[in-house]
Formats: C-alpha cells, structure tokens, sequence
C-alpha cells in the first residue's frame, strides 16, 4: 500500500513540473525559431557555422581523437600492472600401486601481482609519444584549415547571394520600366505615331526580361538553400540573409611582396609538411633505436597454497607460500631479415621527399597568392569603370525616354537604353562582388585568418 501511495505521488509531482514548465519550453522553442530565420548578417552566419555546422564539428572530434592518443602513447611510458588467479581442485579417477590416492587429491590456490616498467627500449617508445603529440598538432592545423575554408565559402556563398538580390531589384526596377514604356507604346500605337514593329519589339523585351527575373529569384533561393547546409541549418528554413554588397572600402595598400611573405610564413599546407617532416625523422630515430636492446624491470608478489585431502599423525601436509620476485630482463634482437636496415632507409627517402614537397609546395603558394593578388587588381580597376558606366547609361536611359516622349527619338532608342541600363547595373553588382571575393580569396590565400582552437 505504501509502495502505490509513493508511485502515485512521484506521478503527481512529476505531472506538475511539466505543466509548469511547459509554457517556459513553448516560449524556448519559440524563442528558437525566430534565431533560426534569422536576419543574420555574414559575422552572425560566420558564429552560427562555428557553433553548428556538422563538418566543423567532425574536426572537433578529430581533434579530441588525436588528444586520446596523445595519452595513449604517455601510458606506454608507465608501467603496467596485472594480477592473475588459479584455482585447481585435484581428484583421483581410480589409483594403482601401494600409493594412496589421498597422496594426490588437493586444492591448489595461486595468486599472483605483478608490475612491469620499460627500463630501456632505444628511446622509441619515447619518440612514439613525440610523434602522437606532433599528430594532434596536425590535427589542429587541419582544422583551423578546416575552418577557414569552410568560412571562405560561406563568405563567398553570401556574396553571392547579395549579388543575386541586387540583380533581382534591378531586374524588377527593369520590369517596371518596360511595363510603362509598354503602356506608352501601346498609347502611341493607338494614335498611329509608332509602328506595329515597335510595340512588338517593346513587348518581346519585357518578355525576355520577367524570364531573366523569374531565373534571378530562382537563383537566390537556391543559394539561401546551399548557405544554411553550409550554416549547418535546416535547408527548408526559410531564413533571411542581409546585407549591402557595396558596404566595403576598397584598400589600396596590399602589396604582393607582404601577402606572399605572410603565406609563405602562415599557409598550413606548408605547416603540415614541416610537422609531417618532423614525424619522419622521429620515425628515423625509431628505426635506428630497433638496433638497441630492450630492457624491462618486473616486480611480483605471489601467493600459493595447496590443501590436501588427508592429514598424517595428526598434522596437516598442507603447504602455503608468500614471495617477492624481482628482476630484470634484456633481450637483444641481432638480425632480423635486414628488414630493419631497410625501413631505416624508407625513412629517410621519406625525409627527402618530404623537403622537395616543401619547395615544391612554396612555389605554387606563391602562384596562387599572386593569381589572387591579380584578380583583386583586376577587380579594383573594374569597379571604377563600371560604376561611372552606371551613370552614363541611366543618363541615357534618362535622354533617350525624354526624346521618345517628344516624338524627337524612336522606341528601339529607348529599349537600346533600357538594356544598356540594365547591364551596367549588372555590372556594378558583379564587379563589387568579385572585389569582396577576390580580397576574401587572398586572405585564405596568405594564411592571414584568425580562427580560435
């Protein structure tokens, strides 16, 4: 009775807290989902990435992997410690002889602890535990370059997608103008001033307009998809990214010689050479110390006791013993095959290699940076170009309606001026994008981010 009175009360107690906190949770998973729309800006999208998203996390992992197997190697420097037990109950089937069988009837306990401490194994055992610390400092690196490459591609991706945004207004701003030059067309057409050709021609560039708009919106969205996997968020959430793809200053002042002598002393691909470098020479002292010999010390308690069946004038034969053993042991491989000579000489082949892939590796940091230093040259001068272009076409769009409107120009003017418009507003938004990513890529490019462990 007592038992279902306390099932009962623990119910009750536990109904209560749920309905007390229910409307708390409500609140929370609300609270939730409007973070998860957002609006995020690229560095709110740049910490939710970091937080979330599923590849960064997997480096995490590794990393703690490789720091199991930092204290993995550390324990093979202490000694190891084991403890056996055997029980043996001795009866006889049948006896032959003037021998009793009682004589061999027994029950025999052994107990026994003992410890193990590598004295001496040529320092490999040593160096293993250098190589493991030099792995999960590899680790490390690949995921700070983990990080920044997926960073870079978020960056990119929103870029891109700004750009996408922009060109869907100015899509629709062209969509708008078309309608009205339609409307005029179709006015002057009435009144017989402009011929059939020319309502035709205004109607068929609106036409081809919508379907330029309709594959623009298409676009921002597939990249609103791509940007939350990348974010680590549901793709089917409908979340809002912002921003001004013209928010930047253009910076005159990078150079090639620093941003060439920055990767050559950041970029990680060269880092991880070195620190694989590092891991073959341990691996050189390895193969040398398989020359050496190898020593352990060992240390046992041991008990035995023996119970026999019988007893003899009163007095047992029971036997019961406790000992120490210590000692040392050393053993000395002298020849194995010459497999040992030949993996010392793997392993400095390996050394070699590695060096020329290091000088190998220089030489294309140094193309890849200047490629980039080029494209964000490039990118530089294009944005002067094309935003005085900007303002050349829309003060000939301006021209050219006013003169159609006059009955001083023709409607091919107008439509001639509208796509000049159209184009160079385009081009604005593509040369201000590329500039964002061209200075983005030679960031990445010369090591030069700033990624916590």
């Amino acid at each position: 009775m007592k038992t279902s009175i306390s099932v009962i009360s623990h119910f009750a107690l536990a109904l209560l807290t749920f309905v007390c906190l229910y409307p708390l949770k409500a609140a929370c998973s609300e609270e939730t989902v409007n973070l998860v729309r957002g609006p995020f800006t690229l560095e709110q999208c740049f910490q939710i990435a970091l937080q979330q998203s599923p590849a960064l996390r997997a480096a995490d992992f590794e990393v703690k992997m490789s720091e199991d197997d930092v204290k993995i190697s550390h324990g093979q420097l202490l000694p190891t410690v084991s403890t056996s037990f055997r029980f043996d109950d001795l009866r006889s089937a049948g006896s032959d002889g003037p021998s009793d069988s009682d004589y061999v009837e027994s029950r025999n306990r052994t107990f026994r602890l003992m410890a193990t401490q590598p004295l001496f194994a040529g320092f490999s055992i040593f160096n293993k535990f250098q190589k493991a610390k030099i792995y999960q400092e590899i680790a490390v690196i690949k995921k700070k370059f983990l990080t920044a490459s997926h960073l870079l591609d978020i960056e990119t991706l929103f870029l891109e997608l700004l750009k996408a945004k922009e060109n869907v207004r100015s899509y629709r701003e062209a969509v708008t103008r078309l309608e009205e030059d339609l409307k005029a067309a179709q006015a002057r057409y009435k009144m017989r001033l402009i011929p059939h050709v020319d309502l035709l021609s205004t109607e068929a560039e609106l036409a081809d307009t919508k379907q330029i708009l309709s594959q623009a919106e298409n676009d921002t969205n597939v990249m609103r998809i791509q940007l939350n996997v990348l974010l680590g968020l549901p793709p089917s959430d409908d979340v809002e990214y912002i921003g001004d793809l013209a928010d930047f200053a253009v910076d005159s002042s990078v150079k090639l010689a620093e941003c060439t002598k920055t990767a050559l002393n950041n970029r990680s691909e060269l880092v991880l050479l070195e620190k694989q470098l590092g891991i073959a020479q341990k691996d050189k002292k390895i193969a040398q110390y398989q020359f050496a010999p190898h020593v352990d010390l060992s240390a046992s308690y041991n008990e035995f006791k023996k119970d026999y069946k019988f007893d003899i004038d009163s007095q047992s034969p029971d036997q019961k013993n406790d000992y120490w053993i210590v000692g040392v042991t050393a053993s000395w491989d002298l020849f194995k095959g010459g497999s040992r000579y030949h993996q010392l000489n793997r392993t400095m082949h390996e050394i070699s290699r590695l060096k020329e892939e290091i000088r190998n590796q220089q030489n294309q940091i140094f193309a890849e940076v200047k490629g980039y230093f080029l494209d964000l040259q490039e990118a530089e001068g294009r944005l002067g170009v094309t935003q005085h272009a900007i303002k050349v076409a829309r003060e000939h769009y301006n021209r050219a309606h006013k003169r159609y409107m006059s009955s001083l120009g023709t409607q091919l003017e107008v439509l001639k001026a509208h796509d000049q418009l159209t184009k160079a507003e385009v081009n604005v938004n593509q040369s201000m994008n590329d500039y964002r990513i061209a200075m983005a890529q030679l960031k990445f490019a010369t090591g030069s981010w700033n990624i916590k462990n």
